[in-house]
């Protein structure tokens, strides 16, 4: 395991920009690395990504200098937590966060003893196959370089958004605005912006860090809102650069009868 440079950019209080991937490509991982991207996210919830797929998404990551992170299949999955930190990835999403039991319990699944309950195998690949750290000194270098991100994206997270984002162990807490939004019943942008800054505010005022979906680059909102850590879609992002490109074909010229 390597020193999470995600992490340290974060901590500076730098923004990052990310992938979320919901196919299996190392192609595109090293393609989003050399195009800037400061991290991507392997979501194996929206997608059929296998572990072992995901393993060399990780190593393509690595190849090209871009943090791998991953989200795992559905809430409560504390068995893939480990599985997913174990091939490599340097922080877990942890989908449909609604309590700080919940965000507790995310924390201690992916953190070694003393801070988690996180299984111990010091000769695993993660540990270089155990070669340079004791398996006590890779556990505590992981427990400090493993991101824990909550994502908060139903009603009952509202109003104990603050309580997540207080329980240690937490380093993000993603703001999930389009399913908050079905689950309120689709109350419209106005208000959703509203509810987003008073939930950004209060995960701020716990001293960490919010986070938020950005499809088109919304950097004003990003701005006032405080978010530093944004994600894009990659699926949505190659529509739109399709749409685009396709754009002057699917016009019709008037002057061409053809």
């Amino acid at each position: 395991m390597r020193k999470n440079k995600l992490k340290e950019k974060l901590l500076n209080g730098n923004r990052v920009i990310g992938c979320d991937l919901t196919f299996s490509s190392p192609f595109v991982a090293e393609l989003i690395a050399e195009v800037g991207f400061d991290f991507m996210i392997i979501n194996c919830e929206y997608s059929p990504v296998s572990d072992d797929q995901a393993e060399h998404m990780i190593r393509a990551a690595f190849a090209r200098d871009l943090i791998p992170l991953a989200a795992v299949r559905h809430e409560a999955d504390y068995y893939g937590c480990r599985r997913l930190l174990d091939r490599g990835a340097m922080g877990i999403v942890m989908p449909s966060v609604r309590s700080a039991e919940d965000a507790q319990r995310f924390v201690e699944a992916c953190k070694f003893v003393p801070n988690g309950n996180r299984d111990q195998c010091g000769w695993i690949q993660t540990n270089d196959f155990g070669l340079h750290r004791t398996p006590k000194e890779y556990s505590q270098f992981a427990n400090q370089e493993t991101l824990c991100i909550a994502l908060c994206e139903n009603k009952e997270s509202i109003d104990c958004i603050d309580q997540i984002a207080a329980v240690p162990g937490i380093d993000i807490v993603w703001i999930g605005a389009g399913n908050l939004s079905a689950e309120l019943g689709w109350p419209g942008q106005e208000t959703m912006d509203k509810i987003v800054s008073e939930m950004a505010t209060k995960i701020s005022n716990q001293g960490k860090i919010v986070g938020a979906a950005t499809r088109y680059g919304n950097i004003d909102q990003l701005n006032k809102d405080n978010i530093n850590f944004a994600v894009t879609i990659a699926h949505d992002q190659l529509k739109q650069a399709f749409l685009k490109y396709l754009e002057p074909f699917k016009t019709k010229d008037p002057s061409n009868n053809g």
